[in-house]
């Protein structure tokens, strides 16, 4: 959003049409008031209308968009198809990835043929649970239905926070996953000693990056953008800037003298950590961290491959058996919430309990050993 110069603060410009914006200071003392105004709005009226929000708040009569049933400021109904555009630019104001821009793409894409020429307003949950029958039955995922139920749900609610939709859109259930997921892995240390060996072969920006994915817990997309500029070999620090993180959060993490020796032994190439030479130029690593054969860490002989994503739930695992806390866990991991590091990790939590348990309360038993062919 931007505001120009010369205007009354809570006044700005998103995509073409103005935007109001102010904390209520009587009606709802600290809530942020939020409108959206039509297209054709001249900058006259949009400061006008804003003068008389200030002075309904100041009197307690503001009353927000959703709760003006007859006073809606829309101008048209909407369309899933005609929002779906103007819900796009608005991830890229978001500064979404490049990666997540295409899955919300595609993800309409498939949404389309059930939903496009539908009203924004007139989609119920009646018309939701029978898109995710017709998806079951076409051999989708539980899981795959789910995203996409989520995508719609986030357009809905995108449409009605810029005020294309004049009332809060419904929620949504989503179809039981129970059993589809795949089982958390983790390495145990001997099969992260066979790891860092075959990365070690590789070259010691493969090994570099090895323990770095293996004792930070990062994403490889937090890995793959990391900028020297971001790391202190003296402090022991890395940086995950907020536009590189998925929950856009910053955050940092603290690094092991052992990941400190290997990053400051490495050549620098660029303003990128993790580059290597290839051939006769100098490249980042690939999208996905594979070579041609795989991942660096990939022993063919004694049978061991893992994706990055595997190093960081070890990482999570190890902290967690170390006795790291789970919050302190769900910072280190930028988890946006306590209740996804709980669902991912907090079996493995409960099961170290219970070995705990089973050893302690263990009943002492004799036992008689007898040996073979001895007469009883």
């Amino acid at each position: 959003m931007a505001r120009k110069k010369g205007w009354p603060p809570g006044l700005s410009e998103e995509l073409g049409r103005y935007r109001i914006q102010f904390l209520s200071q009587h009606t709802k003392a600290g809530v942020k008031y939020r409108e959206r105004l039509p297209e054709g709005t001249t900058l006259a009226q949009a400061k006008e209308h804003l003068h008389h929000l200030r002075d309904l708040d100041r009197k307690g009569e503001l009353k927000w968009v959703n709760e003006r049933r007859q006073e809606t400021a829309l101008q048209k109904y909407w369309t899933v198809g005609e929002f779906a555009e103007i819900y796009m630019q608005h991830c890229e104001t978001e500064n979404n990835s490049p990666k997540t821009l295409e899955r919300k793409a595609r993800a309409l894409r498939e949404l389309a043929r059930w939903f496009w020429d539908i009203r924004l307003e007139e989609i119920t949950k009646v018309m939701v649970t029978r898109f995710a029958s017709e998806r079951r039955a076409e051999g989708l995922s539980p899981r795959s239905v789910n995203i996409e139920i989520g995508q719609l749900a986030h357009l809905l609610n995108v449409a009605h926070e810029l005020d294309y939709l004049a009332t809060r859109p419904p929620k949504f259930r989503r179809i039981a996953e129970k059993g589809t997921k795949k089982p958390t892995r983790w390495l145990s240390h001997e099969e992260a000693d066979i790891g860092l060996a075959a990365a070690t072969s590789k070259g010691p920006v493969f090994r570099a990056l090895f323990l770095f994915l293996l004792h930070t817990g990062a994403r490889w997309s937090e890995t793959r953008d990391l900028l020297w500029e971001d790391v202190d070999l003296n402090a022991g620090l890395v940086t995950f800037r907020g536009e590189n993180t998925k929950d856009g959060e910053e955050r940092m993490i603290p690094l092991l003298p052992e990941v400190i020796e290997e990053l400051a032994g490495l050549e620098r190439f660029g303003k990128y950590v993790f580059m290597r030479r290839y051939k006769d130029r100098v490249i980042r690593m690939t999208r996905d961290g594979r070579l041609h054969e795989g991942y660096p860490w990939t022993d063919r002989e004694k049978g061991f491959n893992c994706s990055p994503h595997v190093l960081r739930h070890t990482f999570a695992t190890w902290q967690l058996r170390e006795g790291v806390g789970m919050e302190k866990v769900q910072k280190l991991l930028g988890h946006s919430t306590i209740n996804l590091t709980v669902d991912t990790y907090g079996h493995i939590v409960a099961q170290d309990h219970v070995d705990e348990v089973a050893k302690m309360y263990r009943p002492a038993r004799k036992v008689h050993l007898r040996i073979v062919g001895e007469k009883e």
